[in-house]
């Protein structure tokens, strides 16, 4: 098996001459985690919801262009262990796919996870053998919104589980509802003062700091995803599948225990010998 027969054609595709707030609207639509960035019709990267957390500027104002990442791109004809190095390495959830110098698509990071599946021996291993508990990172609900972003910055994480005083989990906060919760609320803000006045920055930045205001609990999920230790990597890859996220928290006695990423499949996968 080889890249080429994963291609898909289903992605988000955005011109880097155009403004992020338009970006981060077909991001939530199609509900993917990066977009394929062209000039005109020349690839030129991608760009991905971590990057747009990241950015401290007008989502209003700047343009595609400032939150471009380069990865590698495929051929097609590369192996799927080989493929799947590349996409860990790249820290990436899609690889552009081109041949004699026309766009065929790209290779989703959950196309490859979802290899597992056939290989009976990987699918039916326990989610507590995968699960990572160094990165498994939480928030008390009272904490404030302003922790949660620096917390996905720093450690490149996606989702964060929501505990009370007892160390329980009560919900998860996602990179995703803070990024359409509240950039794009600030985005309406400026907006409505008026675009490309000096104070319309300042009072943008102010309300950025105002972001510390709000406890954590406010951005999260309306449902709570996750699984217990003892179940089976291939459970998980079906509930990542289902509710379109890249993480799952594992849960004992009420609490979180450990954490399972798309990473971290992915790395099972590039342990396995033949697909």
């Amino acid at each position: 098996m080889i890249a080429k027969e994963l291609i898909s054609q289903d992605y988000v595709k955005v011109d880097q001459n155009e403004h992020i707030s338009k970006l981060i609207g077909k991001l939530k639509l199609k509900k993917e985690k990066a977009a394929v960035v062209f000039d005109d019709k020349r690839f030129v990267g991608i760009s991905t919801k971590r990057l747009l957390i990241k950015t401290k500027q007008d989502p209003a104002e700047m343009k595609v262009k400032r939150v471009i990442a380069k990865v590698p791109v495929l051929k097609g004809d590369e192996t799927i262990p080989k493929t799947a190095k590349l996409m860990y390495t790249a820290d990436s959830h899609i690889l552009p796919v081109i041949e004699k110098g026309v766009f065929l698509g790209v290779i989703k990071l959950i196309s490859l996870i979802d290899l597992i599946k056939k290989n009976k021996k990987l699918s039916n291993i326990k989610a507590s053998k995968v699960m990572s508990t160094k990165t498994l990172i939480t928030v008390n609900e009272n904490d404030r919104l302003g922790k949660a972003i620096e917390i996905f910055k720093e450690n490149k994480i996606d989702r964060i589980p929501i505990v009370d005083k007892k160390g329980e989990l009560i919900n998860i906060a996602s990179m995703t509802d803070i990024m359409f919760n509240f950039i794009l609320q600030q985005q309406r803000k400026t907006e409505a003062r008026g675009i490309g006045r000096n104070k319309t920055k300042t009072r943008a930045f102010r309300d950025r700091i105002e972001a510390d205001a709000f406890p954590i609990k406010n951005f999260a999920t309306p449902i709570i995803i996750d699984a217990k230790p003892e179940d089976s990597v291939s459970k998980i890859i079906d509930l990542m599948k289902e509710f379109e996220i890249s993480s799952i928290v594992l849960i004992k006695d009420k609490k979180p225990v450990g954490i399972i990423t798309e990473r971290n499949l992915l790395k099972l996968l590039i342990k396995a010998v033949t697909f």
